[in-house]
């Protein structure tokens, strides 16, 4: 009969994004300033916030099943690698400048290839017996000792507007070390030629303090657990939170599984990013688009197109203007530039995210929302007048 040792730990991440979004009309004294948060709960007027959080909890067991260790641990960092990757893919900076982040191997990576190859990213738990201070900054473990695939699952709970995605894997034991620091990292493709060259990417690191000694035969079962709540009155789309799963947390490419990812023209699909990055067809851009329509989703949050859309523009537009800044947080700024032939009344505003909904050898180049603002009063732009919107995705390091 095998006794064993057995470890839980729940792991915390908090993942801060913020998005401004400022709109001005030119030759008007008329301004409307919407405010999108991540990470923080805010509770103002016009202001819409998004909290990701977890815990962890460790347990350790003897050979006899006596509790031996008890850890509880909070605001896991997450890697300044990792937001370096969202902003590129997700947010569209890919085409607008392109971060470098670092993989494990500490090599400068800038680009992510999903569903192409039958790639995407996988989840890993990692466990570690290295000396040091976990930061943001990390790019690898102090010094890994394993690491595997853990089983993951997402519940909608949809009563309470959340996500509850759980990642968990048990490790048996085959050498003895001193269990000091746990990461979850993320296995992506980074080739743009049609191979594959698979690293690893840090999401998040973290200390296991005091220690734990672990002895060959041990079994260690963790669970890193993360809630993501959600608004069915918006601004960010179901899309966006699938996506969000899907593919930057690694869902669809650890399970087969993965979320509905909805797309303006109706039709449900992937992001597939793939080796198409240098053919010209403006993938992996993110567009601001202006209607005057409005929404008709319920949920409110599962809109996936402009009421009535009246223009649509890249944030790499020549009118437009893109720029990073980095102190003691990432800003990323969009400003897009409208004009108009003929007077208009705008009640409505999109942010979407440019890609390949089918991946492979077949293209469907296609618009997916992540973010759609109905507003709370028309902005009556004149003919000849000008329309500029502003876009900062903020996060803090954290």
């Amino acid at each position: 009969m095998n006794i064993y040792y057995k470890l839980v730990a729940i792991g915390l991440i908090t993942i801060i994004i913020l998005a401004l979004i400022n709109i001005y009309v030119y030759s008007s004294s008329k301004e409307v300033r919407l405010r999108i948060v991540l990470g923080e709960d805010v509770d103002e007027p016009g202001v819409a916030s998004l909290k990701i959080t977890a815990s962890y909890h460790i347990l350790v067991y003897d050979s006899y099943g006596n509790v031996k260790a008890e850890r509880h641990k909070e605001n896991d960092p997450i890697s300044i690698q990792w937001y370096r990757m969202v902003a590129n893919m997700m947010f569209g900076f890919i085409r607008s400048g392109a971060l470098t982040w670092y993989d494990t191997g500490y090599n400068e990576r800038k680009y992510a290839d999903f569903e192409n190859e039958g790639i995407n990213p996988k989840a890993y738990i990692a466990l570690g017996d290295g000396a040091g201070t976990p930061s943001l900054y990390d790019y690898k473990l102090f010094n890994e000792i394993t690491k595997d695939v853990p089983d993951m699952a997402v519940n909608d709970d949809a009563t309470n507007q959340q996500y509850i995605v759980t990642y968990t894997k048990t490790f048996v034991i085959d050498t003895d070390f001193t269990l000091t620091e746990i990461g979850l990292l993320l296995y992506l493709d980074t080739d743009l030629s049609g191979g594959i060259l698979g690293v690893y990417l840090l999401v998040a690191h973290d200390s296991v303090s005091p220690s734990i000694d672990l002895v060959t035969g041990d079994s260690v079962s963790i669970t890193y657990q993360l809630t993501i709540p959600y608004n069915t009155d918006g601004p960010f789309t179901r899309w966006f939170y699938n996506a969000l799963i899907d593919y930057f947390l690694g869902y669809k490419g650890t399970t087969g599984s993965a979320l509905s990812i909805k797309f303006e023209s109706g039709n449900t699909g992937a992001l597939a990013t793939g080796n198409t990055a240098n053919d010209g067809t403006g993938e992996e851009y993110v567009y601001i688009e202006i209607g005057n329509g409005s929404s008709t989703a319920s949920p409110f949050f599962e809109t996936y197109n402009l009421g009535n859309r009246l223009q649509r523009k890249p944030t790499t537009d020549s009118q437009a203007i893109a720029e990073v800044n980095e102190t003691g947080s990432f800003q990323m700024h969009y400003i897009v530039g409208f004009t108009f032939t003929s007077s208009a009344s705008i009640t409505e505003i999109g942010v979407s995210y440019y890609t390949d909904r089918n991946g492979g050898s077949n293209t469907a180049f296609d618009y997916v929302l992540w973010l759609y603002w109905s507003l709370p009063s028309a902005i009556d732009v004149g003919a000849n007048d000008g329309l500029r919107v502003e876009v900062t995705i903020e996060i803090p390091y954290t």
